[in-house]
């Protein structure tokens, strides 16, 4: 793991420890290690981000640190995520088609803003040039505003641009934590769902597709439903990418509650 880049739920440990010890300066790690019921060594581990909390500590802690249900939802996710992505790197690192982004300050605009992700994919044009009036052409976007995004994906490690060689993505497509809560994730949320109200007005209807349910849930099948619409999403997104690339689409899927949340049925 990487100390610079510490995971949400180590974050949450060192915070609470932190406020404690404002509170009672005498408050120590062998008395924190004791509270949580974990070995002082292994606790001592976790706050310097050497390891991770196990999983089946994770949701007594959270009792003990008196988390609300958001705050605890992310505590155990973001656990569970870095069990399945433990052998990632901090920024990217290459896994199949797909390249792990982390969500930490320097990625914000990155997995926030839109266009980021954007001309990544417009590379993958059959017709790209690799010129940024052309591209800021493409999305209509001011050329200033595409030199800077070009900047950015170069200094992250995500494209080459060389005289000889030309333009080179040093990715295939990138994806970020899952179910962790996020301020540049939100953002990025907001601003797809902002775009899609535009695209209504804008966009033919025989160029776009926009489509939603209502229905009554267990809300115990929401762990499968999300990986239900995680394997669409790849399989459609397979299918859209066959044959002659030219235009950069967003898909986007939502499954919200219409009900205010009955938490103790839940």
């Amino acid at each position: 793991m990487n100390e610079q880049a510490p995971p949400y739920h180590i974050n949450v440990l060192r915070r609470y420890f932190e406020d404690k010890k404002r509170i009672n300066p005498q408050f120590s790690l062998r008395a924190f290690a004791k509270y949580l019921k974990l070995d002082s060594a292994a606790l001592s581990c976790i706050l310097k981000n050497k390891r991770s909390l196990p999983r089946k500590h994770a949701s007594f802690v959270c009792n003990r640190l008196k988390l609300d249900l958001d705050e605890k939802n992310a505590f155990i996710n973001d656990i569970e995520n870095l069990t399945r992505t433990k052998s990632r790197k901090c920024l990217v690192n290459p896994i199949n088609e797909f390249t792990f982004i982390e969500d930490k300050e320097k990625n914000h605009n990155l997995i926030s803003q839109w266009e980021y992700y954007a001309i990544l994919h417009l590379m993958d044009a059959n017709d790209f040039l690799p010129d940024t009036k052309w591209i800021a052409n493409r999305f209509n976007l001011d050329i200033h505003r595409v030199e800077s995004v070009v900047g950015d994906l170069k200094d992250l490690g995500l494209i080459e641009i060389s005289h000889n060689e030309g333009w080179k993505k040093k990715v295939r497509a990138l994806t970020t934590s899952n179910d962790i809560s996020s301020r540049a994730l939100r953002q990025s949320h907001k601003e797809t769902l902002s775009m899609a109200i535009d695209k209504i007005e804008d966009v033919p209807v025989e160029l776009r597709s926009y489509t939603s349910s209502t229905v009554c849930i267990d809300t115990k099948n929401l762990g499968e439903a999300k990986k239900i619409i995680k394997d669409f999403q790849r399989k459609l997104g397979a299918l859209l990418e066959s044959g002659q690339k030219k235009e950069v689409y967003q898909l986007a899927v939502q499954l919200f509650p219409l009900t205010q949340i009955d938490e103790e049925s839940s």
